[in-house]
């Protein structure tokens, strides 16, 4: 009852926006205009004669135009009238017709000769192309039995015409087609709107499939009915829930369709939902050909994936029909009668407004006259007025002029003095910024050194107020913080009271003698440490210039340390010289161990290859001396580092087993298949391994290694861990999986979900983001980053506990 009464609302709205005349699409939806009158005329630009002159010249004409037209609303072909085969027996149909071009075929029978001068009685196939987009023409005859056999392929360009006739001429009798003569006379371009093409009622029913992380486990059966009238569309999407408990599922998908499409049936459906939970998640828009494959769209593709489907045209029945019609004259009588009416008032309000401007227009007229009499009296006592008021306000102004200049003048000198004082004092406090900033710079470098030699002097037993330093030292300003005149006031009491012990200040100058003497030191040893690295870099280098993998690195690392050395005049910076010593001996370290690592490689690959021969002699015709044969020629053929490791771990296992892994692999599987035909013959069940088990996984571990990525480093995850296991090991108990099963299910889920990580821009767009972050930062911003992957798995664990009794489960690594 309720899909009725819905159908016939719209349908009233339907007819009721629209006219009464329905047309149907033709199949060739870019060709406007009546079928029946339509034609092409082609003309030839360029003929490929590719086996026979004679061919081209028999089948087609250059210099001759190739007339075809439509016949029928299925677009067949049938005895076109196409000049260079008037009357001969053939017939042809559409192929192909979409928005890009349309292909018809015609075949005929033909005796002829092969290039090889062998007379053959086949049908030769002429297939003819039309692309829309480029207005091209393509021919080609071939023989479709020998396709190698292409006679002649030709391009060129088509002309869509109407020729101009009365209605009741016919250009084509239905018994056959006519001569080459019909066709005379004038031919214009058609352009004709098919924009009511569509027109008609569409129905659509499907089940739609929610991803297994929404609240709707079971399908919702999804209805839509929609009407086109004039590329207007109208319509409802309705879903009764399908049996699904949670309340949301019965919202889902649940509005009106609304929207257009286009003479090529393109369309654009915008879905209003009814409720907002459903607007803000469910579908939105309806998109594609109304001719082929939709797809329904909807907010949230995470809970909602997209879903594609097809509309069904459905034919109006009897009543529906009738009701139209009676709604189409009902309208047509109330727009009569509401015109009828409308010119009625019209022509009462034009007289109207006739008489009441003649009644406007006197009264104008005799208001205008008194109007110019007192305008001129006005007029009078106006200039005598402004004669006598021009004069005073001169008088006035002149006088406020002059006043206004002296109080400008004073303003001026006012502005101008201060200015010079602002600037003045602006220099003054800048000085003494200046001052009092290379000041705090200079005594931040040396405060630290003086905090240290206060305390060794303290621990060494120095004679002095311990009371009054310990008021003073805790007051001291920290070097690596802002310091304002207050903290230079302590800093100075505290220099004041410790320059005042005579025994203080022999203590620091050996100190300070001291660090002098070590900077120096160290300085020498880094600077000699430098000269012995860049030795070695040089030595590698001349070994290994050819060698591309070491000689980049080595460069650099040479440049870094000649730039350094040369310019130990200017500058030297202890901690930047050290970091520089650090960073060469590590380069000279790792370069080295490669090299030595590569040496061992070449040396074990000769030995192998030793080996592998005396394999081949011991066992040649055997399958073992085949695979030491294929391994020889790897080791000869193996260029890369990465790859003579692999080749060298292979041939390991190949000489301790006598097989390749390849065999090992086919063994196991063997192995394999005879355990489970010895368990089955014992009625033993083996649990099967299914898509759905390895998909669900997967989907819980994905966000796991998204937050462990993220946040390890920054906050404790033994929560998520946790609860991760627990959820996995109950849906395998709920599936009773062997634990042999549940292993290969994590391992293949692990692997998928890694891949999907992997491949995501979303997780790789926020760990960019966070990758700038302190550790800090990262402690603050973690629990909110992974709040919705948490949220999601306590969703999947309570689910899960709900729809089953877990039983004891073991609790093991993921």
């Amino acid at each position: 009852m309720f899909k009725f009464l819905t159908s016939f609302i719209f349908l009233f709205k339907f007819i009721f926006i629209s006219s009464a005349s329905i047309s149907y699409a033709m199949n060739l939806t870019f060709f406007k205009g009546s079928y029946e009158k339509t034609t092409f005329i082609c003309s030839l630009d360029k003929i490929d004669e590719t086996q026979s002159q004679k061919y081209a010249a028999r089948w087609l004409h250059k210099d001759k135009e190739m007339i075809h037209k439509l016949h029928e609303k299925s677009a067949n072909f049938k005895n076109i009238p196409t000049e260079f085969l008037i009357g001969k027996n053939y017939s042809g149909k559409i192929v192909v017709a979409n928005k890009r071009n349309v292909i018809w075929t015609y075949e005929m029978k033909i005796n002829f000769k092969s290039p090889n001068q062998v007379m053959h009685s086949k049908k030769i196939k002429i297939k003819n192309l039309y692309d829309y987009k480029s207005k091209k023409y393509y021919v080609d005859i071939d023989i479709p039995a020998q396709r190698k056999w292409n006679f002649v392929s030709a391009s060129g360009s088509c002309e869509m015409t109407k020729k101009v006739v009365s209605d009741d001429q016919k250009l084509v009798s239905n018994s056959g087609f006519s001569s080459p003569n019909s066709w005379d006379g004038k031919y214009n371009l058609v352009k004709v709107n098919t924009s009511n093409s569509w027109d008609g009622k569409y129905n659509a029913s499907f089940n739609f499939k929610m991803s297994r992380a929404s609240v709707c486990p079971s399908k919702l059966p999804i209805e839509l009915e929609i009407f086109i009238k004039n590329g207007k569309a109208e319509g409802f999407i309705f879903n009764n829930g399908g049996g699904n408990k949670h309340s949301f599922c019965k919202l889902y998908h649940n509005g009106t369709i609304t929207g257009n499409i286009d003479s090529n049936g393109e369309i654009n459906f915008k879905i209003k939902q009814k409720d907002s939970h459903s607007r803000k998640y469910s579908s939105f828009e309806i998109v594609g050909n109304i001719e082929g494959r939709l797809k329904l769209n909807s907010r949230n593709s995470k809970y909602h994936p997209p879903h594609a489907f097809e509309l069904k045209k459905v034919e109006l029945t009897a009543a529906e029909k009738q009701k139209a019609k009676e709604i189409e004259h009902e309208k047509a009588r109330k727009i009569a009668e509401e015109k009828a009416k409308e010119i009625a008032k019209e022509r009462e309000r034009k007289a109207r407004e006739e008489l009441e401007l003649a009644e406007k227009k006197l009264r104008i007229a005799k208001e205008q006259d008194r109007i110019a009499e007192e305008r001129a009296r006005k007029e009078k006592a106006r200039k005598l007025a402004e004669t006598k008021a021009r004069k005073i306000a001169e008088e006035k102004a002149r006088k406020a002029n002059e006043k206004a200049k002296k109080e400008k003048a004073r303003k001026l000198a006012e502005a101008k003095a201060k200015k010079i004082a602002e600037e003045k004092a602006r220099k003054i406090a800048e000085e003494k910024a200046k001052v009092l900033r290379d000041k705090i710079n200079s005594v931040k470098k040396e405060v630290a050194n003086f905090y240290n030699d206060i305390n060794d002097f303290v621990k060494s037993g120095g004679e002095l107020d311990l009371l009054e330093l310990t008021k003073l030292f805790e007051l001291k300003p920290d070097p690596k913080k802002a310091w304002t005149k207050k903290d230079i006031t302590n800093l100075e009491n505290l220099e004041k009271f410790m320059r005042s012990i005579a025994e203080f200040n022999v203590f620091e100058e050996a100190k300070i003698a001291e660090r002098k003497l070590n900077y120096e030191k160290k300085k020498d040893e880094i600077i000699a440490a430098l000269n012995n690295n860049l030795d070695k870099l040089n030595s590698l280098l001349r070994e290994n210039f050819s060698n591309k993998e070491f000689s980049k690195p080595l460069q650099k690392s040479i440049n870094k340390v000649k730039t350094f050395l040369s310019t130990l005049d200017k500058s030297f910076v202890l901690e930047s010289a050290s970091k520089l010593l650090d960073q060469s001996s590590k380069s000279i370290d790792n370069i080295t161990s490669k090299i030595k690592k590569i040496e061992k490689l070449d040396n074990d690959l000769n030995r192998f290859n030793e080996e592998l021969n005396l394999v081949l002699r011991n066992n040649f015709g055997t399958d073992k001396a085949k695979n030491a044969s294929k391994l020889i020629e790897k080791i000869n053929k193996v260029k890369t580092n990465l790859e003579k490791e692999k080749l060298n771990n292979v041939i390991k296992l190949f000489l301790k087993t006598g097989k390749l892994e390849e065999e090992k692999v086919v063994e196991v599987k063997k192995d394999k298949k005879k355990n489970e035909s010895i368990n089955t013959t014992k009625n033993q069940k083996i649990y099967k391994i299914k898509a759905d088990d390895i998909d669900l996984v997967a989907s819980l571990y994905e966000p796991y290694m998204f937050a462990k990525e993220l946040c390890e480093k920054a906050i404790n995850l033994s929560e998520m861990k946790s609860l991760l296991k627990e959820t996995i090991e109950m849906y395998f108990d709920s599936k009773k999986a062997p634990n042999s099963a549940r292993e290969k299910i994590k391992n293949k889920a692990w692997d998928k979900a890694y891949a999907n990580f992997s491949k995501n821009p979303e997780y790789s767009y926020v760990l960019n983001v966070y990758s700038s972050l302190s550790r800090g930062q990262k402690r603050q911003a973690c629990p909110k980053a992974i709040g919705q992957p948490m949220q999601i798995l306590r969703m999947t664990h309570d689910r899960i506990k709900r729809l089953i009794k877990p039983k004891g489960k073991s609790r093991r690594d993921l």
